[in-house]
């Protein structure tokens, strides 16, 4: 996992062209389809609500946003999936659940929805396909979740009217790791289909290998791959070209010719640790490591030796993280997540019981993840989340946004204090995507306001946490911060399986199980995997005792030293920002003018990178460090001299220069391509 929901990677183009033909209804449904890969049913129906609002707002400037769900299943007390979207409404604006059919037919029948998503399974056909007859003649966008047992293909197969997406969760790989997903019909997809909106929905482990490449043993093992499919799936394993190709016609056409125009389609045989073997033989340094998530690089053998051939799945490997956890940081509780996104909205549901205000203060900049509840404090972040303003309206309309850089800053906090009822302040240290930390002062009337109004304060750690930022596992303890609510997620993961967990403080959890037990309780099952527990727990051992050592503290000097080193040495960097091991070459604004959430910024940005790379063998994710937390020091040592040392040969020309003939020849590339399509018609 290179980059963050943004891979070339054979595993995601074979499993899309599987599910591409897994929903084709016997050559009756013509058109292509594109796969979002996400790492739960919830993750997944809230993507796919998005892509429906899209839709709605796009056809009709005036959409409500409005999205009705119904779900009609006999469920038990412990049902996980979906859960969320009746126990906390206010966390998703706009989306209404229903469960008697009769009355849901009427609601899709009386259009005050733009669109429906109907979770169905093959017992409740009867009831539902009216629905979806509704929703067809009514002229309205559907969604069918399916999250029901898979043993044939016999429960692949659906009798009504064609979605225009098609959600799956956790069944799609009988229920035995982190995965969801949405199969997008190529009408239904086209509002993403360009390069502001490719990245609309991601998600940190999106498109996990080892989830993928399980999965897709699943539906060969029920007999759901034919000897067709196999024969493209072998071509994809072994041509670069092939595996490009399939992954831009079924997974992202935009963000598969931005990776391939730029040199980041990296045709990877063999990683270990920083290493990455290419098919040609030439060895790349990865620094990008899953934009954060790479604790001792790729495949490490402990997690092997000391975790998958140990595992017992009758122990409670959550408890023994909780206990590893608390040691750390003091009296924390953990709900676990499937990513950073899944970890936020676990703290927003915590808040939302235990705060006594109901307004959020968070501030521009800030990336909190893009599922419903977290998308609403990522509004304002660093990348536009989509070219429409109200693409994925209604937002959560409790949240106040600061410009926390601005000069009157304070004045701003200070005013929404006194003239709202705030349960919540939420924030990150450092913001991630450009490594700048949020103001001192700032953060100082954070914490000397929670003692005056009462409200909880969140900290998202997922980037700066587990020793990245700072000396302590949680950066907050460096900045002598202790938060109510804080997430953590990507290097807990290890690289492996998809992974992250809120903590709560004794207190806000005691506040919350008063409003609400159940829900409590529900939250502290939802996403429980305790193979997952049991990596974070391998994981979290081994970083405390590198830290006791001196590791982290060595790599993050070299990395310093680096990185001043490269900005003193070229026109290209006006310095360094952010701290430890999440840290940023940044552009000279004097020649780089474009804003960074831009398509020009964007697009210079990938361009130096490109040219990193070419020149260093050192893959950086956009000019931000992230190498293994522990790194093996000889190839780490040599990545870090590489870096100062390609510096001196930078240029603003160069960039520009690159830029302009990687444009031109992918459109060169795009042209041959086209061409050859219709020769082929």
């Amino acid at each position: 996992m290179l980059f963050a929901g943004a891979s070339v990677s054979e595993e995601a183009a074979r499993l899309a062209v599987v599910l591409d033909r897994v929903v084709r209804r016997n050559g009756t449904d013509p058109q292509r389809h594109y796969s979002f890969f996400a790492n739960s049913a919830d993750e997944a129906t809230f993507g796919a609500v998005k892509l429906l609002r899209h839709n709605a707002i796009v056809a009709d400037e005036s959409s409500s946003g409005r999205v009705l769900v119904f779900d009609g299943r006999r469920r038990g007390e412990d049902d996980q999936m979906l859960w969320s979207l009746t126990t906390f409404p206010d966390q998703h604006p706009g989306v209404d659940v229903l469960r008697d059919a009769d009355v849901a037919r009427q609601a899709v029948e009386s259009r005050d929805y733009v669109a429906v998503v109907v979770v169905d399974e093959p017992a409740m056909y009867e009831s539902s396909i009216p629905i979806r007859e509704a929703a067809s003649r009514s002229g309205i966008l559907l969604a069918l979740a399916r999250f029901h047992q898979i043993g044939s293909p016999e429960d692949l197969r659906d009798p009504g009217p064609a979605p225009d997406v098609y959600v799956f969760g956790e069944n799609l790989g009988d229920f035995q790791v982190p995965f969801g997903c949405m199969v997008m019909s190529a009408s239904s997809y086209r509002v993403w289909n360009n390069v502001t909106d490719s990245l609309a929905h991601t998600s940190t482990f999106g498109g996990n290998g080892n989830c993928l490449h399980l999965v897709e043993e699943h539906l060969r093992k029920i007999g759901a791959i034919g000897d067709d499919t196999e024969e493209v799936l072998r071509s994809i394993s072994s041509d670069r070209k092939v595996r490009n190709m399939h992954f831009r016609r079924h997974v992202n056409p935009s963000a598969g010719a931005g990776l391939e125009m730029f040199g980041q389609d990296l045709d990877v045989v063999e990683a270990q640790g920083m290493i990455l073997t290419l098919r040609d033989g030439r060895t790349v340094y990865d620094c990008a490591g899953g934009t954060g998530a790479s604790l001792r690089g790729h495949n490490p053998h402990s997690v092997v030796s000391e975790v998958l051939m140990s595992h017992d799945s009758d122990h409670d490997y959550l408890g023994d993280l909780e206990s590893a956890m608390r040691r750390e940081v003091g009296g924390m509780q953990l709900f676990p997540a499937v990513s950073g996104a899944t970890a936020v909205d676990n703290a927003l549901h915590l808040a939302s019981l235990a705060a006594t205000g109901t307004t959020i203060v968070t501030f521009k900049g800030n990336y909190s993840g893009k599922s419903l509840p977290a998308i609403s404090l990522s509004k304002h972040g660093p990348q536009r989340s989509a070219s429409h303003p109200r693409a994925f309206a209604p937002y959560n309309p409790n949240v106040i946004y600061i410009d926390a850089f601005a000069d009157n800053a304070r004045e701003l906090f200070a005013e929404a204090l006194d003239q709202h009822d705030v349960g919540l302040v939420w924030c990150e240290l450092i913001q991630g995507m450009q490594c700048r930390h949020l103001p001192e002062d700032v953060l100082l009337d954070v914490v000397r306001g929670r003692e005056h109004h009462g409200y909880l304060i969140g900290i998202d750690e997922v980037l700066t946490g587990f020793y990245r930022a700072g000396k302590n596992l949680l950066y907050q303890n460096d900045l002598g911060i202790r938060a109510d609510l804080t997430t953590l997620a990507k290097p807990m993961s290890d690289m492996t399986l998809p992974f992250g967990v809120a903590l709560a403080t004794d207190e806000t959890v005691d506040r919350a199980m008063a409003s609400d037990e159940t829900a409590v309780r529900r939250m502290r099952e939802n996403h429980l995997n305790q193979l997952g527990c049991h990596i974070a727990v391998d994981s979290l051992a081994y970083v405390t005792e590198s830290a006791r050592h001196g590791k982290i503290d060595y790599a993050k000097a070299v990395a310093r030293l680096a990185f001043e080193s490269a900005a003193a040495a070229s026109p290209v960097f006006s310095g360094v920002e952010g701290s430890g091991l999440l840290l940023r070459l940044v552009p000279n604004r004097r020649w780089f003018p474009e804003p960074y959430s831009s398509a020009l910024g964007q697009t210079l940005e990938a361009s130096l990178q490109d040219v990193m790379l070419r020149h260093s063998g050192v893959l950086l994710a956009q000019q931000r460090l992230f190498p293994p937390l522990v790194p093996p020091s000889e190839d780490y040592s040599e990545a870090m001299f590489r870096i100062a040392d390609t510096s001196r040969q930078l240029s603003v020309f160069g960039v520009y220069v690159n830029a302009v003939k990687r444009i031109v020849a992918s459109t060169r590339n795009r042209l041959a391509h086209k061409r050859a399509a219709q020769r082929d018609r």
